[in-house]
This record gives structure tokens, C-alpha cells and sequence, in this order.
């Protein structure tokens, strides 16, 4: 006598409340889709520079270095970049600040760009230059939502226009604020195909020195956000961490060096791997968005195929 064992299929213990599709994964690049570019590095390093090679650009200037754009130098180099320009500050009066306006109106004049038919048609990269004034901005709003709440309390508001002890609940509100802008915009530009550039200072930090009177070594670079953790939360939300440096050799004189890859003290990522060389010298913005247009691997990278 045999035992027949019957399988069955197993049934679910609840019905799936969506459709699913499971689908064969697909490896083709969409050039389309929006870039998302961090770039950090030094004060003078050519942040502004490289973001005003970006053609066709809505330009929002919250650091005020956009007079670089206007030298005679930048002029000669790229005569026919078109950009539209939005500069982006707080307001005083007398001497005090009205409101904490700036962040609103960084969140406002990328909405308007959303709903404006023209705009869309004519930009194809939106820049914040830079995030440190960004982050500055998130400060000062951050201290207001505090203040109000304490308010309901008769606590005394602070002035904003001086300097601010920022109390633990404010930093908090800041960093959330930033993480909130991103996760806000960052997937609508990537999916509408609009690029998105944001610059930002660099931020070192150093060890414990091996003796006494000795240098602390340095041990990071990262972009340069407020906070312990907060650095590393920025970058998740971007295709590409670069790090950007003035260099000098006497083969190549004064130069840009923007570093793509390739390990080391300074944080960089990207998502198109072997695309970029992990040191790309005097690039513009446009160059280095044809090659990734172009999704081609680097010759630098062809050693290891």
C-alpha cells in the first residue's frame, strides 16, 4: 500500500489589501530622470563656479557668492549660459528681523517653479547655492516654532537678529526641517526629470592627538551640516556626494579637481558607477551631465573589466 502526500498551496491568513506586479528587473538607464548632485568643499574651492556652468539653471542664492558668475573670466569662459535668478535673505527692519522668512520662500519659489508652465519649460537644472545659508534659514525658523510654543508659557521670545543659544529642541527642529525638504522635493525633481544642484562648506573632523602639543589628525570630510549624525543623513537623499578642490600643479597651473570616488578622508558616492572618473579635472556641469547622459564606462575603469 503507498501513502500519497497531496501538496497543497498555502493560503494566505489574510487577503492582500493591493495588486502587486512582479516584474523582470530591467538594467536600462532613463537619461531623463532627474540628477541630484550634492557638491561640498572649502571656501573658494569653485563650488559657485561649477554650479554656474549649468545651463539654463533657476539659480537660488542664498549665499551671496554669485558675483563669481560676474567676472570677466567667467564671462569669457561661458558667454552663452542662460539661467533665471532668484536671490533669497532674510529682512530686517530697524534693525530686527520681521519674520524668519527665508526657508518659506525657498519652499515657495520651488512650488511656483512646479506650477509655472514657462519655467518648466526653460529650466532644466534648479540650484541652491548653498546649503549652509539653507541650513541657516532652517535655524532661524526652527527658533521661532520653539518660541511660539514656549510662548504659551509667558516665556520670553528671543531675538533673531542676535546671536542665538540654540536650546536642544531647536537643533532638532532644524534637522528636521532640511531632512523634510529633501524627502519633499528631491523625489519630484528626480521623477519630473528636473536636476537639482545644492552646494555646501565641508566640515573636518579630527582625532585625539597621539601626544601632548601634537596636531589632532584629521580623520573625515564631510559636508558640512549642523549635528553629530546629521552629516550622513543629508547625502543619503542624492545620487551623487562630490567633493570639489582648488588645485595647483605646474603641469596644469590652477586647477578644479572634483572627487567622484575612490575612498578616503572625504565622503563621495554615485549611483552611476564607472561612469565618472573618481577624479574629474576642470569639468563643467554640462560635461559631466553629457556623460552621464551618455552612460558610458570611463576608460580609467576598463582595467577592471
Amino acid at each position: 500500500m503507498s501513502l500519497e502526500k497531496t501538496i497543497t498551496r498555502a493560503e494566505l491568513p489574510f487577503k492582500p489589501k493591493y495588486d502587486i506586479a512582479f516584474e523582470d528587473f530591467d538594467d536600462t538607464f532613463d537619461p531623463h530622470s532627474g540628477w541630484i548632485t550634492l557638491l561640498y568643499g572649502a571656501s573658494g574651492a569653485g563650488k559657485t563656479w561649477f554650479a554656474g556652468t549649468a545651463d539654463r539653471s533657476l539659480y537660488l542664492n542664498t549665499g551671496g557668492g554669485i558675483d563669481t558668475l560676474r567676472s570677466p573670466l567667467f564671462k569669457l569662459k561661458y558667454p552663452d549660459i542662460k539661467r533665471k535668478l532668484v536671490n533669497i535673505y532674510e529682512t530686517f527692519d530697524q534693525g530686527s528681523i520681521k519674520k524668519a522668512i527665508g526657508f518659506d520662500k525657498v519652499t515657495d519659489v520651488l512650488d511656483m517653479f512646479l506650477e509655472d508652465a514657462d519655467l518648466r519649460d526653460f529650466v532644466k537644472t534648479i540650484i541652491i547655492d548653498d546649503a549652509t545659508a539653507l541650513r541657516s534659514f532652517a535655524k532661524l525658523r526652527a527658533v521661532e516654532i520653539f518660541d511660539d510654543i514656549r510662548g504659551l508659557a509667558g516665556t520670553s521670545r528671543r531675538q533673531l537678529n542676535r546671536f542665538i543659544q540654540q536650546e536642544p529642541d531647536d537643533i532638532f527642529r532644524e534637522m528636521q526641517m532640511i531632512d523634510w525638504f529633501c524627502q519633499q522635493y528631491i523625489p519630484i525633481f528626480r521623477a519630473e526629470g528636473i536636476n537639482f544642484l545644492l552646494t555646501t562648506h565641508e566640515r573636518q573632523t579630527f582625532g585625539k592627538a597621539p601626544k601632548k602639543m601634537d596636531d589632532r589628525p584629521l580623520r573625515a570630510i564631510r559636508p558640512g551640516f549642523s549635528g553629530q549624525t546629521f552629516p550622513d543623513e543629508v547625502p543619503k537623499h542624492f545620487d551623487e556626494v562630490w567633493y570639489i578642490q582648488a588645485k595647483y600643479s605646474e603641469k596644469h597651473g590652477t586647477y578644479s579637481q572634483i572627487k567622484t570616488g575612490g575612498g578616503g578622508l572625504e565622503l563621495t558616492k554615485t549611483r552611476r558607477a564607472g561612469v565618472f572618473a573618481n577624479y574629474e579635472m576642470n569639468k563643467s556641469y554640462e560635461q559631466l551631465y553629457q556623460q552621464r547622459a551618455e552612460n558610458k564606462l570611463h576608460p580609467s575603469f576598463r582595467s577592471q573589466v
